[in-house]
């Protein structure tokens, strides 16, 4: 292969892809690629206008919409569709499960996954936060209950409390997330090698135990710190232990479309260590009140949707249905009634994506979105700008099906189609 075709290939390609191309070419490729990925690093960051995703060859999934719900034992079953259920904030951890030595309450956590089996959602559960007293450190006070954060006292402990989930939801939990928000010191104060220990022990148990469960990575919160982690985390061969890597895509205050360069960061962790597997976001919402601007609830929860897939995430958790304290989307009052906007955003996210091919998501010069979306339903545009109105280019020879994000249809014909930050699927019409 030649120079000049090694840089075609590589004008499209992903990091994992470069990697794998300087591999299948030999070594005399590799110093081009080494030069060419660098080349590629600095045009990306340059005309971030360009090439925001690449076109993802699956459809979309049930699963890739996944929620929170606190309590869904007393909670209204929520009015979207969703393939996926975390299961965590539901009073089902170590320190609920096992409040005395080999002494275990599954009484919550066996109706929990009998509700999401009996509406056909796959349950996932977060392992971790011990209970007092099988704590390294229980006088800790962080966050939560004392000695929560802190890693088990003894591994065995840690290993039995594993192998007694495990045996007894084998077939019924779908997976399991080793810990929760490991670089969040309310969560975690132990270090990487221990929480490398406590990985490669839960795998051991959960793969002799439930061949079939998936193993979740403990999930990194953040833009900075998180990174480190994933990368130290990686470096001590902790992909190696788990199926899918696990993160929290919270990017508040900014927008939606903060959640795809740091998605790009993420990858690019993973294809440094040569990691080759699903990214879960295992948890994201806006914390924390007027972090999103008044009336875009709809608009921020179908943008999130929308640009997590494109951005290479495979499933992707909303906290929570039924989450009211100190949060800016909520999905229903107080009562736990269906009564918010961010409802309509959910539900015009599965009727515009769910089953379709989402093609390449590009930003032009004006900060305005265009994501190719093709399926039964058609040959599609969807269409935003989150920071201005603008003016989307369209054929002028023909006419179009315009539909908001709230509302009914138009047909639309001209030069161009006024967009906002509500997305918009623009359709040739018939």
């Amino acid at each position: 292969m030649s120079p000049n075709e090694i840089v075609v290939k590589l004008e499209n390609a992903s990091l994992g892809r470069v990697r794998r191309l300087c591999d299948r070419y030999g070594y005399s490729a590799k110093v081009l690629c080494a030069v060419c990925i660098q080349v590629i690093f600095l045009v990306s960051i340059s005309h971030a206008q360009n090439a925001e995703s690449t076109a993802r060859t699956e459809q979309v999934p049930i699963t890739y919409f996944g929620l929170h719900i606190h309590d869904p034992l007393k909670t209204s079953w929520p009015d979207v569709q969703f393939g996926t259920l975390r299961l965590w904030d539901t009073n089902t951890r170590w320190r609920e499960l096992e409040p005395s030595p080999g002494h275990f309450d599954f009484s919550r956590l066996d109706a929990l996954v009998d509700v999401a089996q009996r509406h056909g959602v796959q349950p996932i559960l977060g392992l971790g936060l011990p209970p007092t007293w099988a704590s390294q450190r229980p006088g800790e006070a962080p966050k939560w209950r004392p000695g929560s954060a802190a890693p088990p006292s003894d591994m065995q402990q840690w290993r039995e409390y594993v192998r007694a989930v495990v045996s007894r939801y084998k077939g019924r939990i779908f997976a399991y997330e080793v810990w929760n928000e490991a670089n969040n010191p309310d969560f975690f104060t132990g270090d990487r090698h221990v929480l490398l220990e406590l990985t490669k022990e839960a795998s051991a148990v959960i793969r002799k135990e439930d061949a079939q469960a998936l193993i979740i990575s403990p999930n990194f919160t953040g833009k900075n710190t998180a990174l480190h982690w994933l990368d130290d985390f990686l470096q001590d061969g902790g992909g190696d232990y788990v199926d899918v890597i696990g993160y929290h895509f919270y990017v508040f205050p900014d927008p939606p479309e903060a959640i795809a360069p740091l998605a790009k960061k993420v990858h690019e962790v993973m294809s440094r260590h040569h990691v080759n597997k699903p990214i879960w976001n295992t948890e994201t919402s806006w914390l924390q009140k007027n972090t999103v601007p008044a009336g875009q609830e709809a608009a921020y929860v179908f943008r999130s949707f929308l640009v997590g897939w494109a951005a290479g995430i495979d499933r992707f958790y909303w906290y929570a249905w039924d989450e009211h304290s100190n949060i800016s989307i909520e999905f229903t009052d107080k009562s736990n009634q269906v009564d918010a906007p961010a409802v309509n955003g959910w539900k015009r996210a599965t009727e515009w994506l769910l089953g379709q091919w989402v093609g390449k998501c590009e930003m032009d010069a004006s900060g305005t979105w265009a994501c190719h979306v093709n399926g039964s339903a058609g040959d599609s545009f969807v269409v935003w700008n989150p920071s201005n109105p603008a003016r989307y280019s369209v054929d002028g020879q023909s006419s179009w099906t315009v539909t908001p994000l709230v509302g009914k249809a138009t047909t639309v014909s001209g030069n161009s189609i006024p967009v906002s930050s509500d997305p918009v699927k623009i359709t040739r019409a018939r």
